[in-house]
């Protein structure tokens, strides 16, 4: 991974637990890590996607399949083109 690749992989996780943060977590440290788990698949779809529909879909797929919540789809896909931007910054 290059450096540029490692700050875009810290700012993803930044962006999952303080921004996306579907179960409503983010002021509380004990749970800094909770979203971790499914940050390297985050992290690969964004870095091989120039959309954000994959991205978006997978965010709302853990958050209604794994997490058995509401679908909250336009704010997986503000999310979803925020990363993208994200990407534009760090890596390209």
């Amino acid at each position: 991974m290059t450096e540029s690749e490692e700050l875009l992989y810290k700012r993803i996780d930044e962006v999952l637990f303080y921004q996306w943060d579907p179960i409503g977590i983010s002021k509380s440290a004990w749970a800094r890590d909770e979203y971790q788990v499914y940050l390297d698949v985050i992290f690969d779809l964004v870095l091989n996607n120039d959309t954000a529909t994959e991205v978006a879909e997978y965010l709302n797929t853990v958050s209604t399949q794994t997490m058995s919540l509401n679908s909250a789809a336009e704010h997986d896909s503000e999310v979803a083109e925020f990363l993208l931007e994200l990407k534009e910054v760090y890596v390209e």
